[in-house]
């Protein structure tokens, strides 16, 4: 037997009498320590407690909470198991999930936001995690798992324009030769080229499922091309974005500032 600290985090809402019979009733073997409560969509339990492996010790945290506060294996976020005499720690994940609002939720799924509300509203789309005031909230890796998993109608365009801009920092006939050379390297991605002194500005065409696995593809195609340009000056930041390409319904946009 080995002495093991469990911690899990669930959806739901702790009353304020919920938190005290947790305690109450495992205080005297189990030194709970219970976070969340009144206006919070989740909540942790950390217990301690001696068990054969993380695998019994799990089981026997879901059997204690059983009989004090049931918690259903589909609404647990994370886990940790750790064994006390070592630094091994099992099903290690961040300690607070991250949420997303509609704006988010769009930029994820690569939509204008009036079709997010179209698409969140679809029966197998994930249910909101808490619906505030201003809008509802998702777990980001709840919806996330669903990109990855969604079929997009027939015709439905996937197709985007990513672009990365910074400024050159180099004298006009290096930044000259550069550009016909970017040119050339990125032919068969129908690039569009903009160059000054001040401003370097690249656009390629990919496929993808959303903006931000686009501005991930065509980030590395640009700084790909960068280095077999032999490009040697170093932007201090870069504006990358991701637009997508889609006649019908205009376009949507995923901008970020990279350090």
């Amino acid at each position: 037997m080995q002495e093991y600290t469990v911690h899990l985090e669930a959806l739901g809402e702790l009353t304020e009498a919920d938190i005290d019979r947790i305690i109450d009733a495992l205080e005297s073997r189990y030194a709970p320590v219970v976070s969340g409560g009144p206006g919070f969509s989740y909540f942790g339990i950390t217990l301690s407690m001696r068990a054969a492996s993380p695998q019994a010790a799990f089981e026997k945290t879901m059997r204690l909470l059983k009989q004090v506060h049931p918690v259903r294996l589909s609404s647990i976020l994370d886990w940790q198991i750790h064994r006390e005499d070592t630094d091994v720690t099992t099903h290690e994940l961040p300690t607070f999930p991250e949420f997303v609002g509609m704006s988010e939720t769009a930029e994820l799924l690569g939509v204008s936001k009036q079709r997010a509300w179209t698409i969140v509203n679809r029966p197998d789309f994930p249910p909101p995690a808490k619906v505030l005031k201003a809008t509802p909230i998702w777990l980001k890796r709840s919806v996330l798992a669903w990109v990855d998993r969604w079929e997009r109608k027939n015709g439905r365009p996937t197709m985007w324009e990513v672009g990365l801009s910074f400024p050159p920092r180099c004298p006009q006939n290096t930044l000259t030769g550069i550009v016909s050379a970017l040119r050339r390297d990125l032919a068969s991605d129908h690039p569009t080229i903009q160059a000054t002194t001040n401003q370097l500005t690249v656009q390629i065409r990919v496929k993808a499922r959303s903006a931000k696995k686009a501005i991930e593809h065509g980030q590395l195609t640009l700084e790909d091309s960068l280095r077999e340009v032999r490009w040697t000056a170093r932007p201090s930041a870069m504006k990358v974005w991701a637009q997508r390409v889609n006649d019908q319904t205009g376009t949507s946009r995923y901008e970020a500032i990279l350090a």
